[in-house]
């Protein structure tokens, strides 16, 4: 949906310019993306599909200092209307770009102070694309003074390897014996010489870009991938999860793989496989494996160990960049899940020694004197199928409000981290540590992007193999998901948190709390120009910002029209669209209907009464598509994701699973390369393999995280415990 017509109306691009931010905000600015060659530019646009005006467009707007989802909302015809994904990628290729200029810049100073700069070395290294094609054309010009090749130079055989090249022996050392026979008795003699040769030639073969290109190349393409146990450790039945665990649940996890010698490693005690055939999960598996001292690992032929290496360590790489995508992927639709509105919402935090812990939470209105309930929430955690059957039982028992109330299981993961965080301690101070989590719980059902934000991505257990993921990368990534799904959603400002608004593309932890504490002392924003009081807010940021702010009541009512009335008025009436649709659409969310939207866009198409061929729609184009976006006409997870699954029943354990048993309500906990985990509802996750979604015919549909899905059980076993799908 193009929406880049709607910038003007929403940040106030018409106004006169503004002065620059003041120093003490840190807005959005400019960065220092590095500036890409036109021949970057043109690989860049090639391997994106889209017009090197475009990818310039794009480099352009990042760096005077706005945000991806702004650019990627409200700058579509500069960028040919890119996706988010594809606008990071630029913005790391120019970053890139920096980085790689500066390390050339290193590059030819060291050469310059050795004497051994030319302008053709210097011409190859300013067009090295990458920065590892710039270290292989370094690399045969670094000096290692302890080198036989090094000594060799210094008897003066450099020329002769030179010629060799060229020429041929013989040549090359009549060149040498001509040109260094004198330097000493060592050096001169025919031998010493073609040994000297010998060594210098070997190691500018070593070097060579080319050479070592095409031995990863030939390696790629024939080498095997060879892993074993390591002598001593035991190796039991197991198999290789995908780590998709907390990061407590996670260090618990490595530390039992470890003692245990192993189980989880049975897969790779006895692994050989091609190279090309390695998948991202087993080298992380592996490499796991190798670090916790319980693998070894190889790539063979290792006739050069330095290349085998680099193609080891390029492989791990790329699995590294695959995991880290994944988790991104299965972060956003979890974020992305509809609240539970205008409910009193339950949340029980299950546990064995200490009880279950319970916590009521309002969405909208206040509770009702009775503390009326309508929804239970649900920990997935330990003993979670007990606290299940205690919520069903009390649901039987009752049958309060003609029995329309139901429980949902909740994904547990990060909220003991919570609890115990000094966020937790500011806004729930009066409530006992151990009973935060039972809110936190609770929360993420009546609103889950609210609360999700609050946690570590990496705790949320939607990943694989997370704790062997970098860092930096890895935060970097998820930061970006979690980036864009608040830019999806937008942000009801007056009602907002400052864990949810510093999550919005332009503002920080700094500016969103003195936003929150301006709403707390002046008052709810009665329009989006209010936002330009707050201190700290200034031009660039208020661009940045306004477009992914919604300004409602604390009742959920629109303040005002969030359009011209008049002007949108008569649009609507001429689309057929009722007068109140504007004020049931902001209350509702999720945006006109398909139909709708297309009468609206035909009107804008055709031309206005008088306004002539040259000014079809006489200018309504903005208008439209600031009606037809469901961001700003309310929230609209309703209409990207399903309404949270709830029920009544208890739920069955794993010893009531049978080979051949139907589950039509299951729900996707996870997704990685080689299959879905499944919650089929008995307490252990199942296994749908890539293999069986192929034959389902989704291989290129994947059902994402959260989705409800029809399984069938193919085996149980009791004692892993597992069930395959």
């Amino acid at each position: 949906m193009k929406r880049s017509a709607t910038a003007s109306a929403i940040s106030g691009t018409k106004r006169p310019k503004a002065a620059a931010d003041p120093p003490s905000e840190r807005a959005p600015v400019a960065r220092d993306a590095g500036i890409l060659s036109a021949a970057a530019v043109r690989a860049l646009a090639s391997d994106l599909d889209a017009l090197p005006t475009h990818v310039e467009g794009c480099v352009r707007l990042l760096a005077e200092g706005h945000t991806v989802p702004f650019i990627a909302r409200y700058r579509q015809p500069e960028t040919g209307g890119m996706a988010p994904p594809l606008l990071r990628r630029i913005d790391a290729a120019s970053r890139d770009a920096a980085s790689l200029a500066a390390r050339c810049d290193a590059v030819v100073a060291a050469l310059r102070k050795t004497d051994r700069l030319t302008a053709q070395l210097e011409a190859a290294l300013r067009a090295a694309p990458t920065l590892a094609a710039l270290e292989d054309v370094y690399a045969p010009h670094k000096s290692k003074p302890c080198s036989l090749a090094e000594r060799a130079r210094a008897l003066g055989c450099e020329p002769a390897a030179q010629a060799r090249q060229a020429f041929g022996l013989s040549q090359a050392l009549r060149a040498a014996a001509a040109g260094s026979g004198a330097r000493s008795s060592e050096g001169g003699t025919e031998a010493a010489l073609r040994e000297g040769t010998q060594k210098v030639l070997a190691e500018m073969t070593a070097r060579s870009p080319a050479v070592r290109e095409a031995a990863r190349g030939a390696l790629r393409r024939c080498a095997l991938v060879k892993c074993t146990a390591v002598a001593g450790k035991r190796s039991i039945s197991g198999s290789g999860g995908a780590g998709a665990a907390s990061s407590k649940k996670a260090s618990t996890a490595t530390a039992a793989a470890a003692a245990s010698g192993g189980e989880n490693f049975r897969d790779y005690a006895d692994f050989e496989r091609p190279l090309s055939a390695v998948s991202s999960h087993a080298w992380l598996a592996m490499h796991r494996g190798v670090e916790l001292k319980l693998l070894r690992l190889s790539v063979a032929p290792r006739d050069e160990a330095s290349v085998a290496a680099a193609v080891q360590r390029r492989a791990l790489e790329a699995a590294r960049c695959e995991a880290i995508e994944c988790f991104a992927a299965n972060l956003s639709p979890l974020l992305l899940a509809p609240p539970l509105r205008g409910t009193a919402v339950l949340g029980v935090d299950p546990g064995f020694a200490h009880g279950h812990k319970l916590a009521a939470v309002r969405v909208i209105a206040e509770l009702c004197d009775s503390h009326g309930v309508g929804a239970v929430a649900v920990g997935d955690g330990q003993n979670s199928r007990e606290a299940q059957r205690l919520v069903a039982a009390a649901i039987a028992a009752t049958r309060r409000g003609g029995g329309r109330l139901r429980y949902a299981v909740v994904r547990e993961n990060g909220a003991s981290i919570y609890s115990a965080s000094d966020l937790a301690a500011a806004e729930l101070g009066d409530v006992p540590l151990q009973h935060r989590a039972a809110v936190s719980i609770a929360r993420r059902l009546a609103d889950p992007l609210s609360e999700f934000v609050k946690i570590e991505p990496a705790a949320l257990g939607v990943g694989m193999y997370q704790r062997d993921l970098p860092a930096k990368e890895l935060g970097a990534r998820l930061d970006a998901a979690v980036e864009d799904a608040v830019a999806a959603v937008g942000v009801e400002v007056n009602g907002a948190s400052p864990s949810l608004l510093q999550r919005v593309a332009g503002l920080n932890r700094k500016t969103a709390s003195a936003l929150r504490a301006h709403i707390d002392t002046a008052g709810e924003l009665s329009s989006r120009e209010s936002l330009r009081q707050v201190p700290g807010i200034g031009p660039k940021t208020y661009v940045n910002i306004a477009g992914f702010l919604r300004i409602t009541a604390s009742d959920g009512a629109p303040l005002a029209e969030p359009l011209d009335a008049s002007r949108a008025r008569a649009l609507l009436a001429a689309a057929g669209i009722g007068a109140g649709a504007l004020g049931q659409l902001a209350r509702r969310g999720g945006g006109f209907a398909e139909g709708d939207c297309a009468r609206l866009r035909a009107l804008a198409a055709a031309p206005a009464p008088g306004g002539g061929a040259a000014s079809p729609g006489g200018g309504r184009a903005a208008l439209v598509e600031l009606l037809c976006d469901p961001l700003l006409c309310g929230d609209p997870r309703e209409q990207l994701a399903p309404p949270p699954q709830l029920v009544a029943s208890a739920p069955r354990s794993l010893a009531d699973v049978r080979a051949g048993d139907v589950f039509e309500h299951a729900v996707v906990k996870n997704a990685a390369p080689f299959g879905l985990f499944v919650d089929v509802g008995v307490g252990s996750d199942g296994l749908l393999h890539a293999s069986e979604l192929k034959k389902r015919g989704s291989g290129r549909h994947v059902p994402t995280v959260g989705a409800s899905i029809c399984v069938t059980a193919k085996a149980a076993s009791k004692a892993v415990p597992d069930i395959e799908l």
